[in-house]
């Protein structure tokens, strides 16, 4: 089952994480129990948003009330034969539209990758063995064998580690890799202090480690990120509605002045 009893798995010792996920530790689980728990769990995998094309991030930057009204300061300007002024408008426009695509671009290839580690393989013990196995097909329970270059497929309560860093810059923002235990920490510690977890996108730097799986797809922080982001990009921030305030009033202040 998924980590959703009162006290975390970070809290617990890693003996009772194992205890309670009923893993045979070091075996791991047999493929019988792993396709039993994947028909329940559903695949290790992040929900994919509807995809975007660069053509519609493009044109997104070209939308709103203050756009339209310096696209028609423009056309005045070359009606009057005002070219200096149609030009300063329109580089400001084609600038604003530039800033604005690459960095919303880059923005959505960054999550794309992130759902591209489901597509990965992994090392899990199962059957007291060590096979890889699709990403996708990882289940509360199984032992992940991590070693420095892997990228962690999934949210794992840590039972081993040597030496083991993670960089997880796309979870906490963190730039320097994060020395790994194998302790219980207190039930209040925050995202960047779990040192006994591996969260899912983050990626080895160093060392090695097993851990068990606690969280898959959705269910895991990188999951419940991304949930956060596809319902955010469907309503208007603060600030795109301050904007189009602002818009509404330059317009009718123009018509007054005019």
């Amino acid at each position: 089952m998924q980590d959703t009893d009162a006290a975390p798995a970070f809290a617990e010792t890693a003996e009772a994480v194992i205890a309670r996920l009923s893993v045979p530790f070091p075996n791991g689980l047999s493929a019988e129990e792993a396709a039993t728990r994947l028909a329940r769990h559903g695949p290790n995998a992040l929900r994919r948003p509807k995809p975007r094309s660069a053509l519609r991030i493009l044109l997104h930057q070209f939308q709103g009330v203050i756009v339209a009204l310096l696209v028609l300061a423009t056309v005045f300007s070359l009606v009057i034969n005002d070219i200096v002024e149609a030009l300063a408008i329109l580089v400001v426009l084609l600038l604003n539209g530039a800033i604005g695509f690459f960095t919303e671009l880059r923005a959505t290839r960054s999550m794309e990758a992130l759902f591209s580690v489901a597509e990965v393989r992994t090392r899990v013990r199962r059957d007291g063995m060590l096979i890889e196995v699709d990403a996708r097909d990882l289940v509360p329970g199984d032992l992940v064998v991590l070693e420095a270059g892997d990228v962690v497929t999934a949210d794992l309560r840590l039972v081993e580690a040597s030496g083991l860093h993670c960089d997880e810059s796309v979870l906490t923002g963190e730039s320097l890799p994060v020395l790994k235990t194998t302790k219980p920490l207190p039930s209040d510690a925050v995202l960047g202090d779990r040192t006994n977890m591996g969260f899912k996108g983050a990626a080895v730097t160093r060392g090695a480690g097993t851990g068990v799986v606690v969280r898959t797809g959705m269910e895991t922080e990188i999951g419940k990120i991304s949930q956060l982001a596809m319902a955010a990009s469907t309503e208007p921030t603060p600030l795109e509605h301050q904007l189009t305030r602002l818009g509404q009033r330059l317009v009718w202040l123009t018509i007054v002045l005019a």
